[in-house]
C-alpha cells in the first residue's frame, strides 16, 4: 500500500506544526496545509483521497466533513468518545467515577440532589457527554449554578444532551499520551500547576497507569489520545480520551506519531 499523504488544517492547534511537518517529511511523505472555511460552499482537496491514502490532522468541523463527504482516513469516531459509551469500559479509571449522567434539562430540574450525591464544597463538574463537547466542562458553584446553566445553553446545547455531573477534584498536572495500535508511542505533559514546567514526555508511574488502562480494551480508533491527570494527593486518573486527527500534540515527539501512523496504513487498515 501507498505511504499517506498528510492533510494538515492550518491555524487549529496552539502549538507550531513545524515539528509534525518536518517528521512527516523525513520520513518521505508529502503534507498539503490548507484552512477550513465554515459553510464555505464546495469542498476543494488538492488531491483525491480515495486514489491517495490521505490522513487528516485539524479541526473536529473539517473532520466531521472529510468523514462524510471523502475516503480521508481521519481517526474521530465521535460516537466512540461519548462519555455514554466509554465510561462503561474505563469506569474504573476515571476522574469523573463518582457521577450521575442526565438530559441537560434535567440537570436544572434535579439540582438539590445533584449536589447531594456529588457536590463537595458547595461544588460540581458539569461537562457534555458527546466526543465533540458543544460546552467546556467547568467546575460549577451552587450560588452561580443558575449563570453557568444558561452559559451552557448557549452553545446549542438540547434538553436532551446528555451530560455528566461529576464530584470536582484539584488537579495539578495533566499528560497527553498518544496511543496507535493500543500501544503507548509518545506524549508529554501540557499542563502543571507544581511549576515545575517540565513538559517532555511522562514518568513511569503515568506510563504504567495507562498500560493499565489500555489493558482494559477499550478501542475507540487505531489511533487517540489518552488524557491521564493526578490530583494533588498524588493519585493518578483518565480525565478524558480523544480521538488523534483532532488533538494537539503538545511537546510529544511527532518522529515516533509518524513512523507509527505509517505503520498503520502500510498494514491494510
Amino acid at each position: 500500500m501507498k505511504q499517506p499523504r498528510w492533510l494538515l488544517e492550518n491555524d487549529v492547534f496552539s502549538e507550531d506544526l513545524g515539528p509534525l511537518k518536518k517528521a512527516i517529511k523525513s520520513q518521505g511523505m508529502e503534507y498539503h496545509e490548507l484552512g477550513y472555511t465554515p459553510f464555505g460552499g464546495e469542498l476543494s482537496l488538492p488531491f483525491d483521497p480515495a486514489i491517495h491514502p490521505t490522513l487528516f490532522y485539524g479541526s473536529l468541523n473539517f473532520a466531521k466533513r472529510l468523514t462524510a463527504e471523502t475516503a480521508c482516513n481521519v481517526f474521530c469516531t465521535l460516537p466512540n468518545y461519548e462519555c455514554t459509551k466509554y465510561y462503561a469500559y474505563l469506569g474504573e479509571f476515571l476522574l469523573n467515577k463518582y457521577y450521575v449522567m442526565l438530559p441537560f434539562s434535567e440537570l436544572e430540574r434535579r439540582k438539590e440532589e445533584i449536589f447531594e450525591m456529588v457536590g463537595d464544597d458547595g461544588c460540581i463538574f458539569v461537562r457534555p457527554s458527546r466526543g465533540d463537547k458543544v460546552f467546556t466542562g467547568k467546575v460549577v458553584k451552587w450560588e452561580e449554578f443558575d449563570q453557568d446553566y444558561k452559559l451552557f445553553g448557549l452553545y446549542d446545547t438540547k434538553p436532551h444532551d446528555m451530560v455528566v455531573a461529576a464530584r470536582p477534584y484539584n488537579l495539578i498536572k495533566e499528560w497527553r499520551l498518544i496511543v496507535i495500535d493500543s500501544k503507548i508511542i509518545a506524549g508529554s505533559l501540557y499542563n502543571d500547576r507544581t511549576m515545575n514546567l517540565d513538559y517532555n514526555g511522562f514518568p513511569e508511574d503515568v506510563e504504567n497507569f495507562a498500560k493499565l488502562v489500555i489493558s482494559a480494551g477499550y478501542v475507540p480508533d487505531k489511533a487517540w489520545v489518552l488524557d491521564i491527570c493526578q490530583t494533588k494527593e498524588g493519585s493518578l486518573y483518565v480525565l478524558e480520551i480523544g480521538g488523534f486527527s483532532c488533538a494537539g500534540l503538545y511537546n510529544a515527539d511527532p518522529e515516533p506519531i509518524v513512523k507509527a501512523i505509517t505503520g498503520l496504513f502500510m498494514s491494510d487498515i
